[in-house]
C-alpha cells in the first residue's frame, strides 16, 4: 500500500512541477512582449561593403509606441568594434558628421534615421557585409530598456539620390 501512495504522489509532484515551469515560461513570454511593445523599428538596413571598407551606417525608423518620451541611449552589433549614433549637417557647403550621445523619441512620435541626418555608424568592421545577409543590433533606450532587430544589408551604392551620402569614411 506505500509504494501505491507513493506513485500518486510521484505523478501529482511532476504534473505540479510541469504547471509551475510551464506557467512560468508564459509569464517570461507576456513579460518580454510587454517590454518589446515600447518601440517599434521600421525601414531598417545597413550599408553594404567592400573587403577594404571598414566602416558602414545603418538607417530605421524608431516609432515611440508609448506616452512618454523615449531617450535612446546606446547601440551596439557584433558586427562593429563600435557603433554610434551620428549626425550629418552641412556648414558652408561642407559635409560633416558629429556623434550624437543621446536621442529623445516623442511620445506617440517618430525619429528616421537616413543618410541625411541621423545614422548609426559602425565603425571597425569585423568583416566586409553582404547584401542579403542579416545583422544583429542592439538597441539601448532608457529605463533599461533594450531591444534587438537584424539589419538587412543592402548595396545601395548604384541609388541616385544616395550617390554622395554613402557614409562608408569618417
Amino acid at each position: 500500500m506505500k509504494n501505491y501512495l507513493r506513485k500518486p504522489l510521484g505523478n501529482q509532484a511532476l504534473c505540479l512541477y510541469m504547471l509551475l515551469i510551464f506557467s512560468a515560461m508564459i509569464t517570461a513570454a507576456e513579460a518580454s512582449d510587454e517590454s518589446a511593445a515600447f518601440i517599434e523599428v521600421t525601414d531598417l538596413y545597413v550599408n553594404a561593403t567592400p573587403p577594404t571598407i571598414k566602416s558602414t551606417a545603418a538607417y530605421m525608423t524608431l516609432s515611440n509606441l508609448t506616452e512618454e518620451v523615449i531617450t535612446f541611449i546606446g547601440v551596439t552589433s557584433p558586427a562593429a568594434n563600435r557603433v554610434e549614433l551620428h549626425q550629418t549637417s552641412i556648414t558652408d557647403g561642407m559635409m560633416k558628421m558629429r556623434p550624437v550621445s543621446t536621442l529623445k523619441i516623442p511620445a506617440k512620435g517618430e525619429v528616421k534615421l537616413s543618410p541625411a541626418g541621423l545614422h548609426m555608424m559602425f565603425k571597425k568592421l569585423n568583416r566586409s557585409l553582404q547584401p542579403g545577409e542579416n545583422v544583429p543590433i542592439a538597441l539601448f533606450f532608457s529605463k533599461e530598456r533594450k531591444l534587438t532587430v537584424h539589419a538587412q544589408v543592402r548595396d545601395i551604392r548604384g541609388q541616385k539620390e544616395n550617390k554622395t551620402l554613402l557614409h562608408h569614411h569618417h
